[in-house]
């Protein structure tokens, strides 16, 4: 950088400015720089630097215009292309910084940084694909970069591309072992890849690395829960409110419960997560009040009156933001989320054993819901089903496509009826006209609506079959003969292997053989029913 003879000092004060830059000490930066831009203001590389300092302040609309100064002068200044765009992405403006990384790129096509995260940003849009072609063009100007390979790796991930996202992220931890990230990705896809053992490790060594990443820690837990290391995973599972891709807490000063003698206090129970994982962790509902609690309940208003019924003993009150004022009128003493409390009560696999089914229905609803479908379909066993998540993160690994059914749909002695969340009524026409099979929906019944009604119609089958969603919590917390299909790596709930469900005594877990391949899966179905006979049921759920 160049200075006209006359500012004799300005060499002086932008030494002064870097190092105070280098040393993050912005204040003093921000100072330096403005002052040599009054005497300099066509320099970019004076703006550019400007701008790093303010957007190390945060004061990033601050520091965008300083980069645009910059390009305004000098259209080639690299620098100001990358931390525009970096500063776009930011603000969440990620179709600009998407622009200002390919111009940053066409400045210079071996700019690794601008291509890792031009990588990183396509991928966080789902453009996996170009976010792949964009990295192995990086990886050929530098094949040692850790960040590329670990880039790369994630993306692969997404594709389901596991094997070549292993070696990537392996090569990854191996140019930079002392990268916690790096391992803890590499963990997720060896998990992934059904390899729990060494998931465990490399989680085990990002936490070694870095004992506050809260996610790694949360990936742990999911990791010592899947192989029903239950003591170790539910303590290691409270990390989950120190994890920004978790929910946070309620908003709630009492104390939280420690596992001490509840007898004679009163504990506040407040759901979280999704309605399926609320169900499921209510099985220790039980377990609470035999512990001489009084039990307060909060949950999803959508539940209350299927947990009034279910859990008579207890006061259930409708989750509100902010709270409901009931609960302050109540003498509470303790707190606990409900997914904690499988810490005090499911510690080994024993503790699960021949637990009762938790959840009851409305037993006037239910008997009608089920006389209705007798006379409607007379002498066919009533058989529920769904095929795919709502949950968009987990959608692949717990959704079928219908036509997947085709095979089992039409067996003659079995009415299978639509348990499926959402707006279903175009794949069912779609299926009817593909495959000559008519599928019942009862258009009486939300299953996204009134769980207390979608409850008792589940209580009406004989049988439900689903992928692993919301609906078979349904059916399992109420003991109906529950047919789980699961992913050959499922969620840490289910276990890497084995056809019982600790959770719901009534369930099967039928299991993929291959991954994302769901044909084996339906064949088994199809073999069973073939193979079983159903009663007519009169026991109350």
């Amino acid at each position: 950088m160049k200075y006209n003879s006359a500012n004799t000092n300005s060499e002086t004060l932008l030494a002064q400015a870097t190092q105070s830059l280098q040393e993050n000490r912005l204040d003093e930066a921000t100072q330096a720089f403005e002052a040599l831009i009054i005497r300099h203001p066509d320099i970019a590389e004076l703006h550019l630097n400007l701008g790093v300092t303010w957007r190390r302040q945060n004061q990033v609309e601050q520091a965008i215009l300083c980069f645009q100064r910059a390009l305004e002068i000098d259209r080639a200044c690299l620098g100001a292309h990358y931390n525009l765009a970096n500063a776009r992405r930011d603000l969440g403006r990620f179709e600009e910084a998407e622009a200002a990384y390919r111009n940053a790129l066409e400045v210079d096509p071996a700019f690794v940084d601008a291509a890792n995260n031009l990588g990183e940003l396509l991928s966080r849009r789902n453009r996996y694909d170009e976010a792949c072609l964009i990295l192995n063009a990086a990886l050929i100007q530098a094949p040692k970069r850790a960040e590329l390979h670990n880039t790369l790796g994630n993306a692969l991930k997404e594709l389901g591309e596991l094997e070549t996202a292993l070696s990537h992220l392996q090569k990854a931890t191996e140019c930079s072992p002392d990268n916690a990230v790096f391992q803890k990705n590499m963990g997720a896809v060896q998990q992934a890849l059904n390899d729990w053992s060494g998931a465990q490790t490399s989680y085990d060594l990002a936490i070694e690395l870095d004992p506050d990443d809260a996610d790694a820690r949360c990936l742990n837990a999911f990791c010592l829960l899947g192989q029903r290391q239950f003591k170790e995973g539910w303590q290691a599972y409270e990390w989950r409110w120190h994890s920004a891709r978790q929910e946070p807490k309620r908003p709630f000063d009492y104390p939280h419960w420690d596992g001490a003698d509840l007898r004679g206090k009163t504990v506040l129970v407040w759901g979280e997560q999704g309605i399926g994982d609320e169900i499921m962790f209510s099985t220790t509902i039980p377990d609470l009040l035999k512990a001489g609690a009084e039990v307060v309940i909060e949950c999803r208003e959508r539940l209350c009156n299927l947990f009034r019924r279910s859990f008579p003993d207890a006061r259930v009150i409708a989750r509100l933001d902010p709270p409901n004022r009931r609960l302050s009128e109540i003498g509470i003493d303790v707190q606990v989320p409900i997914g904690s409390l499988p810490r005090w009560f499911r510690n080994t696999p024993a503790a699960f054993a021949q637990k009762p089914s938790v959840l009851k229905t409305n037993s006037e609803i239910r008997d009608t819901i089920r006389a209705r479908y007798r006379s409607q379909f007379p002498g066919k066993a009533l058989i529920g089903f769904s095929w795919r998540s709502g949950e968009k993160q987990s959608a692949p690994g717990r959704s079928m496509e219908l036509d997947d059914w085709a095979q089992v749909l039409n067996l003659a002695d079995s009415q299978f009826i639509s348990l499926q969340y959402g707006d279903t009524e175009d794949e069912l026409s779609a299926f009817e006209n593909n495959h000559g099979i008519c599928v019942f929906r009862d258009r009486e019944i939300d299953p996204a609506g009134s769980f207390d009604l979608f409850a008792a119609q589940c209580a009406a089958l004989d049988l439900v079959v689903s992928v692993a969603n919301t609906t078979v919590h349904v059916a399992g917390a109420l003991g109906i003969p529950t047919w789980t299909l699961l992913a050959e790596v499922p969620d840490w709930r289910w276990g890497p292997r084995g056809e019982k469900s600790l959770w719901y005594p009534s369930m099967e877990l039928i299991r993929q053989t291959r991954r994302g391949d769901w044909s084996g899966v339906m064949e088994t179905v199809g073999q069973r029913l073939n193979q079983i006979t159903f009663r007519s049921r009169s026991a109350e759920r």
